[in-house]
């Protein structure tokens, strides 16, 4: 949770990454980083497929992606620059009022059982049933 701004600081996909090998130079010749530049796209990269000395990395979001994810988690994202040819960016995220619909529409804006989490008070008891 936050109440002011987060920076985040994350691996981006560019158009040279969305394609897996033979297929990337294609990608670097229709120039797919373009075609898909408003499009929110995750990437998944198996074992070292990015990197060859870490096999922890197993997605990748381009840039639309990191914006609507936090956008859609309740902050306000601003792009501050991308570097390394644009495979690693730098966001910040502001926090903004819970967007009713993570309150009415999901467990952890219904449930009362994490209240003292989300800081989200409510009165009408459990979504859900306790077996």
């Amino acid at each position: 949770m936050s109440r002011g701004d987060v920076l985040i600081e994350t691996h981006t996909v560019t158009g040279r990454q969305l394609l897996r090998s033979p297929l990337s130079a294609i990608g670097r010749l229709l120039s797919l980083g373009v075609l898909f530049r408003t499009t929110p796209l995750w990437r998944q990269y198996k074992e070292f497929e990015l990197h060859p000395e870490d096999q922890s990395n197993w997605f990748g979001p381009n840039i639309p992606a990191v914006i609507e994810a936090f956008e859609s988690a309740g902050f306000r994202m601003k792009h501050l620059e991308s570097w390394s040819g644009g495979t690693r960016s730098a966001f910040r995220a502001t926090a903004v009022e819970v967007p009713k619909r993570l309150i009415d529409g999901t467990y952890e804006g219904l449930s009362t059982l994490n209240a003292h989490l989300t800081g989200i008070e409510r009165n009408d008891g459990d979504l859900f049933r306790r077996e």
